[in-house]
């Protein structure tokens, strides 16, 4: 008669199949996970009904155009046409560091064509493996050249606020690499259960890590906005888009 298996013996039991499909879907549920986290959320959403909407509104009764004297062509972007003293729009030194900033933030964030990419399922297929590990290495590139381009951005010495907030975003960049780039380091495979499980919670403490700081600086964000009267980013705002022909990217 076979002895029966120990406790300790069952926490240390080898890989199995089930295990190795498990391990490969973490890696999977990792991927996700850091995509969305790591996508763009300084967006202002369009109008939900605007003027040129293909939709009539009104129960489906369109009423009657009415008459109107044309604007100048382009009025909003004409040249200082937005910049009110003190306004919203205003070319502040302020507002030009925060575009400066902005720029440099959304260059630094994955293209579509990326994030679909990251968020893929694999099926286990070494292709679609291969090609997120290229991907995510590229990305994890992209936010350290955004992290040093944020940390070489000169801010006035008396600017505390914005200095915090520089740093802050630039702090959120690096750790974001930092994640993909663990992910895609060789490693040793997790040979239990319980080992996979801790992984797994380790992973899932530093995605909640990574939320929390966007969270906060996202806020703090729209409060220095809000303090000086600084419009959203060109990148997502929806009246700059209209204005621009959608040029802005």
């Amino acid at each position: 008669m076979s002895e029966p298996v120990s406790k300790a013996n069952s926490k240390n039991r080898p890989a199995s199949p089930t295990l190795r499909l498990a391990c490969l879907a973490l890696v999977q549920m990792l991927a996700q996970t850091f995509a969305a986290l790591c996508a763009p959320t300084d967006v202002q959403a369009a109008p939900a009904n605007e003027v040129f909407s293909a939709m009539p509104q009104g129960g489906g009764v369109m009423s009657a155009p009415k008459n109107f004297t044309p604007a100048p062509a382009n009025a909003v972007a004409a040249p200082g046409a937005m910049d009110m003293a003190g306004g919203w729009g205003a070319q502040t030194a302020e507002t030009k560091l925060f575009e400066k900033l902005d720029s440099i933030v959304f260059s630094g964030y994955p293209t579509p064509n990326e994030k679909i990419i990251l968020s893929k399922s694999f099926n286990q297929e070494a292709e679609r493996v291969q090609q997120w590990q290229m991907t995510a290495q590229t990305v994890a590139l992209k936010y350290r050249q955004a992290a040093k381009a944020l940390r070489n951005l000169p801010v006035p010495a008396n600017w505390t606020e914005f200095d915090q907030y520089r740093e802050a975003r630039a702090d959120w960049f690096d750790d974001a690499a930092l994640v993909y780039e663990d992910m895609i380091r060789p490693r040793r495979p997790a040979k239990t259960i319980e080992e996979l499980n801790a992984q797994l919670a380790a992973v899932q403490d530093r995605a909640k890590v990574l939320a929390d700081s966007k969270q906060a600086n996202r806020e703090m964000d729209r409060d220095l906005r809000r303090k000086y009267h600084i419009h959203a980013p060109k990148q997502t705002d929806a009246l700059t888009k209209y204005v621009t022909g959608g040029l802005q990217k």
